[in-house]
């Protein structure tokens, strides 16, 4: 069994190309249960949020060849949650520009969710830079008069690209959101 173990790992890691990361060595980049305060969890869910919904924000990283992607999610029962995509690969740049251009350019959003209309709008705001370059939006959604909030940070650190969401009702706590 040992020696079968090893074959398939060296086999595994033998099929990287050179100087690629793999998703076990992401992983161990993004946010773990250890960065947040006493009563957060890890949120094995697949939800979406009005991210994922809205046309101009769907796919903020769009598809391409990638080394290694992870996606970490957490919340705070249902909010506060926050979720952070990382990867890298050969055309993360790319992505990185075309993830904050379309960021930029949404400025008014709408959709549907379980029947309900959703609009809202889109702005750059003020937040700390994030390793060589970022990025920070803040969207505010209503919902039959329930307004959300999500500040959103894209972010580019070497060879490795990504986007923390922070979602909450009426405006998310901006202080918070910089101590993740």
């Amino acid at each position: 069994v040992g020696t079968a173990v090893f074959a398939v790992a060296l086999f595994m890691f033998s099929a990287l190309p050179a100087g690629a990361v793999s998703s076990a060595q992401l992983k161990a980049k993004a946010l773990s249960l250890s960065n947040f305060p006493t009563g957060w969890s890890v949120d094995n869910h697949q939800s979406s949020s009005a991210a994922d919904k809205s046309a101009c924000l769907k796919n903020l990283t769009v598809s391409g060849k990638h080394d290694a992607k992870v996606t970490v999610k957490f919340n705070q029962g249902t909010v506060p949650a926050l979720k952070e995509d990382l990867e890298t690969g050969p055309s993360a740049a790319s992505r990185y520009r075309e993830a904050t251009a379309r960021l930029s350019n949404c400025k008014q959003i709408s959709f549907t969710s379980d029947g309900q209309s959703a609009s809202g709008t889109v702005g750059a705001m003020s937040f700390p830079t994030i390793g060589s370059q970022s990025a920070a939006y803040s969207v505010s959604i209503s919902i039959q008069g329930v307004t959300a909030g999500l500040d959103i940070v894209a972010f580019k650190v070497g060879k490795y690209i990504g986007d923390v969401i922070y979602e909450d009702l009426g405006t998310p706590d901006l202080n918070q959101f910089q101590a993740f």
